[in-house]
């Protein structure tokens, strides 16, 4: 019976400890400030977060206690919505005080929204997705003690201000940085990208700013440009000897001169073929004791290895006499001439140059438009002889009969199809024909004016031909041939633009810009018509013979202006015309130039001013403009965009 007794002592003494503990906890639990909530722990289940929990010195032992329940019991003590749990807003962490409201460090508003949140979205925890999917603790921040007067040690958070806000439970509201001064809010400062993450949207309600390699980068600025791209280039030296037979009796050599013309090249794989005229004046002394001329012209071959060269590219050679050495032996000129060739390759490409000023400036064609027309001609030629059969036509559209004529968004081509034809005749004998026919064609090209530069390449596609039989001829002299031939013809228009250099870029042959400079000339004349005029109805004018030499600090121009004048006759009433050419030269002040650069004159006629003094005199004005520049080519490595552009990956787009 005592034992009972124990038994129900122990078990009142254990209730009404339990009592006590629910009774104080659920105390402590109500003395919690309105608005926060438990923490969400490792292994609950949920989405893993980070989180923020003030140090164990400054917390309640209640609230200790809390954060180290399970999650059940945790949502026991207080339930998390279901809104809460999926859509928080990151905040700081937050610190309490017994009986005051917690204190908050200010957070940057997300782009996109307005500083004014709701209350108890401003009084969450932070918390954020963890990558591998585990829960992060953010490091504890020490509550700001508001009764301290004492200055905040180094490297502790400075106090944030606050203001009481109109929400239920009197919670602070935290309010946006002031930057004018006036009372205004300003915007919060945008949080940084992260790798994982889409790109957020402007506040401004405008497209994030396109990141290409780490670069800003606006698709459509860096101008297109048809620019030579150097392929390859190398040099050989060549050792020729000649021996030229003089007359009998010479006693000596005085001197020999030379000149190298007619270099031209011819482009295989991996070679250029160089041909050139060596031009040479022998000056030598005959048994007179007089000197005497002779003068020769030698051809010379050679070839120069330059890998990645292939035919249709463009070479530029240059030949130099590096020295000539020579002697008489019985009356015979022996010459050895050593010459040094060098042979750049290089292929038009379009190139995106990326401009900024203070740039290497630089003369370049800007491209217009770049278009194909196609042109197809059925043309009947005449043959000398009956032809039984045809065996080869060859067609070709020589270049130097080419002509282009750029006008308002079309460019006019004229030219000759030289056509060689093979054929058989009734003896079976093959004969060969040449027959040039005349063609004219145009092509549009939107954006074309009259002043623009034009390359235009003919490509001969296709060619057929039919011999037109008589009915129970073998043989005849009608032949109906068809010829289809492309034009690539590219539009540009020629501009002086600041560019980048760069030593890993693309290797570029360029006229790099040294100087430019702008003068005015009037010419006044006096002319004397063939006839009386009762009045001048039009006068036209052009700049003709335009020769330019550069000089130390200014350039010599020198040409003609042809004029054609329109005038009433006096006597007849008819419409008469008169030409004359008058020359000019001027002088054009240019800082950087120097003799033997590359000078590219613009000439203008601003104004033509004619006054009739008497029925045959008529006294002229014409006041001509000319621009120039000066520079030199060089070879330079420059910055260039992609083209066509891509598209830049966003992150997390």
């Amino acid at each position: 019976m005592a034992q009972e007794h124990t038994l129900y002592a122990m078990a009142a003494l254990l209730l009404i400890l339990l009592v006590a503990g629910v009774w104080w906890i659920s105390s402590r639990h109500h003395a919690r400030p309105r608005g926060t909530r438990p923490p969400v722990l490792p292994g609950s289940g949920k989405t893993s977060r980070r989180i923020g929990i003030s140090p164990a010195a400054s917390t309640p032992a209640g609230e200790v206690l809390a954060a180290t329940l399970p999650l059940e019991a945790a949502l026991l003590v207080e339930p998390l919505p279901a809104d809460d749990a999926t859509d928080a807003a990151p905040s700081a962490p937050s610190g309490a005080q017994d009986g005051g409201a917690p204190e908050r460090q200010e957070r940057p508003e997300p782009w996109g929204e307005t500083p004014q949140q709701p209350a108890r979205q401003q009084q969450e925890e932070e918390v954020e997705e963890s990558p591998a999917g585990q829960t992060e603790v953010a490091p504890p921040v020490a509550p700001v003690d508001e009764t301290s007067t004492d200055e905040p040690e180094a490297g502790a958070p400075a106090p944030v201000e606050t203001v009481a806000g109109d929400v239920a439970g009197d919670a602070e509201a935290t309010t946006a940085p002031d930057p004018m001064g006036d009372g205004t809010p300003g915007d919060a400062e945008p949080p940084e990208w992260e790798p994982d993450a889409p790109p957020p949207a402007s506040s401004t309600g405008r497209e994030p700013p396109i990141r290409y390699e780490g670069a800003m980068l606006t698709v459509g600025v860096d101008p297109l440009v048809k620019a030579e791209v150097v392929v390859a280039e190398n040099s050989r030296q060549v050792l020729q000897e000649w021996r030229t037979p003089l007359p009998a009796g010479t006693i000596k050599v005085r001197d020999i001169t030379h000149r190298i013309v007619d270099v031209r090249c011819e482009l295989l794989d991996d070679k250029v073929i160089v041909q050139l005229v060596l031009e040479k004046q022998v000056f030598y002394v005959g048994p007179d004791n007089l000197v005497h001329h002779l003068g020769e012209r030698v051809p010379v071959s050679t070839f120069v290895d330059v890998p990645g060269t292939r035919p249709g590219m463009h070479c530029q050679p240059t030949v130099t006499v590096e020295r000539i050495l020579f002697h008489l032996e019985d009356c015979v000129l022996v010459q050895k001439i050593m010459l040094d060739v060098f042979v750049k390759v290089t292929q038009r490409e379009h190139v995106n140059l990326v401009e900024q000023p203070g740039g290497l400036p630089i003369k370049a064609l800007e491209v217009v438009a770049d278009v194909t027309g196609q042109m197809v001609e059925e043309i009947p030629v005449t043959l000398s002889v009956p032809a039984i059969k045809v065996v080869e036509v060859r067609v070709s559209i020589p270049p130097e009969f080419l002509t282009i004529e750029p006008i308002n968004d079309k460019v006019i081509i004229q030219g000759l199809l030289h056509k060689q034809i093979f054929f058989v005749d009734e003896a079976n004998v093959e004969r060969h024909q040449a027959v040039d026919v005349p063609f004219s064609h145009f092509v549009e090209a939107p954006g074309t004016r009259p002043e623009h530069v034009v390359i235009v390449e003919p490509v001969v596609v296709f060619t057929a031909f039919d011999l037109l039989f008589p009915d129970g001829a073998s043989a005849t002299t009608q032949m109906l041939e068809k010829v289809v031939v492309d034009f690539l013809v590219n539009v540009a228009r020629l501009r002086i633009m600041s560019v980048v250099e760069n030593p890993a870029g693309v290797l570029i042959k360029a006229e790099v810009v040294l100087g430019q400079g702008t003068n005015q000339i009037m010419l006044e004349r006096d002319v004397t018509l063939s006839v009386g005029a009762l009045k001048i109805s039009d006068v036209l004018a052009r700049v003709e013979n335009l020769r330019a030499i550069s000089l130390p600090g200014k350039v010599l121009i020198q040409g003609t202006v042809h004029k054609q004048l329109f005038f009433v006759g006096l006597d007849d009433g008819l419409e008469h015309h008169q030409a004359e050419t008058i020359p000019f030269s001027a002088v054009v002040e240019v800082v950087g130039s120097a003799p033997d650069l590359l000078v590219q004159v613009t000439p203008t006629i601003e104004h033509i001013q004619t006054e009739l003094l008497s029925p045959t005199l008529v006294h002229q004005k014409v006041i001509l403009r000319f621009d120039v520049v000066v520079g030199e080519e060089r070879q330079v490595r420059l910055q260039t965009a992609p083209y066509p552009y891509p598209l830049p990956v966003v992150p997390g787009a």
